[in-house]
């Protein structure tokens, strides 16, 4: 990182995970980058997401290639006298690892309930019916390698 003072330590970054609701899962195909915004939860190392199983972003996850996931907080805007001083107070973390899909119907339950959880849908075990398990993909970025900067 260029200025070592901004960085934050990986407690930091772990809460910020934690606070924001949406991030940001960026991918390649080889040729083309491509980013969505996602509903996730931070448990354990892992990033936890679900998903349809169509779809561009599936078919580029399925490759297995590594990915990048993002959450930030911008806080507010912080004028300067020229526009390239012009910056902002905010928090940001990046996450690297690989994907990977969960097969499993139990352990997919298990994680679509810490998901709920997480967004308060439940606090008590649902069945979600093993239909709906079927179609459903749960996906697990195991966190290789964080890093998280904030401003003044």
């Amino acid at each position: 990182m260029r200025w070592e003072h901004r960085a934050m330590s990986r407690d930091e970054c772990e809460q910020l995970l934690r606070e924001q609701w949406v991030g940001r899962l960026a991918m390649t195909d080889g040729e083309f980058s491509y980013v969505v915004p996602v509903f996730f939860a931070y448990h354990d190392g892992k990033i936890i997401v679900h998903s349809s199983a169509r779809g561009l972003k599936m078919e580029i996850l399925r490759q297995g290639k590594p990915v990048c996931f993002e959450v930030d907080h911008f806080e507010s805007l912080l004028p300067g006298h020229r526009p390239c001083n012009t910056g902002g107070r905010f928090r940001s973390v990046l996450c690297f690892g690989r994907p990977s899909m969960v097969e499993d119907p139990s352990e997919k339950a298990r994680y679509l309930g810490i998901l709920c959880r997480r967004y308060g849908i439940t606090d008590e075990p649902m069945d979600f019916g093993s239909r709906a398990l079927a179609e459903v993909v749960v996906l697990l970025v195991t966190v290789e390698h964080m890093t998280g900067k904030k401003s003044p």
